[in-house]
């Protein structure tokens, strides 16, 4: 793993909320980014996490360039929108906004690298139902 990556999640470790149980935790980086070896700009890191209730949800944070965290958005798992390698998390929260333009993150969980290192899809963008305004598609890594 490069060094500097290394360096940049142990630096954020101890952002990590401690409120609900972690279900999961990643550190993502663009596709683009990936395939052209530049770890260390757009990262974001996911926290999938499930409430006292029982709800699933994610939240992610960015880094900035200069070097601190920006928080990103609040998903909530949609419900039915889940397969055994895929789940979809949206910022819709009420029946009568379906159909409307949403915010969405969704995690591959079928790993793409090996064993000794794990690699994740992971999607965010905007749309509704099959119709997708913009997205931009992540590699992620277990933290």
């Amino acid at each position: 793993m490069n060094k500097k990556l290394l360096a940049i999640i142990l630096c954020m470790l101890p952002l990590v909320a401690k409120s609900d149980p972690s279900l999961m935790n990643l550190m993502c980086v663009t596709e683009f980014d990936f395939h052209n070896k530049k770890t260390t700009q757009n990262l974001m890191m996911i926290d999938v996490k499930s409430s006292n209730e029982g709800m699933g949800y994610a939240v992610t944070k960015f880094l900035s360039r200069d070097g601190g965290v920006k928080l990103g958005m609040t998903y909530f798992k949609a419900s039915g929108k889940e397969g055994d390698d895929f789940i979809l998390f949206s910022t819709r929260q009420n029946l009568e906004d379906i159909g409307k333009d949403a915010d969405f993150l969704g995690i591959g969980l079928k790993n793409q690298g090996d064993d000794d290192h794990p690699i994740y899809g992971a999607v965010i963008g905007r749309g509704h139902d099959s119709v997708t305004v913009h997205q931009t598609k992540y590699f992620c890594m277990p933290q």
